[in-house]
């Protein structure tokens, strides 16, 4: 199983990787929504099962690259798993989530459990 992972921060890119700690898994890493919706769209059918997507990034908006990968002629677009991870909090992402584009939102500081049951849900 494949997930992209998102985020403009090397520092969080590695964060994360590091403490996903489920067998069997790849990571992709993406720097923005341009290069996350590129790396799907070139990807075969049902690699990617999770997408780890920041919210404020340059260039390409985390929520504007949900959209986008969710609007893609492809079986998978609808079904992949997008989960926004960002600082913010719930409340504010109240019209991103009336989107309906993300699956669920993680928070930095990200807590090793809460990601790896993502992940691991995510492969089911």
């Amino acid at each position: 199983m494949k997930i992209l992972l998102v985020d403009d921060n090397a520092f969080m890119r590695d964060m994360i990787s590091n403490i996903i700690d489920v067998e069997d898994v790849e990571i992709v890493e993406a720097v923005d929504g341009a290069e996350a919706i590129e790396l799907f769209e070139q990807s075969k059918e049902g690699d990617i099962r999770l997408i780890l997507m920041d919210i404020i990034m340059d260039n390409v908006k985390g929520d504007e690259a949900a959209k986008s990968i969710r609007s893609m002629d492809r079986s998978d677009a609808g079904t992949v798993k997008i989960y926004a991870v960002t600082v913010l909090g719930d409340h504010n992402l109240v019209g991103i989530e009336k989107e309906k584009v993300f699956d669920g939102f993680l928070t930095k500081p990200i807590v090793r459990e809460e990601l790896n049951d993502v992940v691991k849900n995510a492969i089911k």
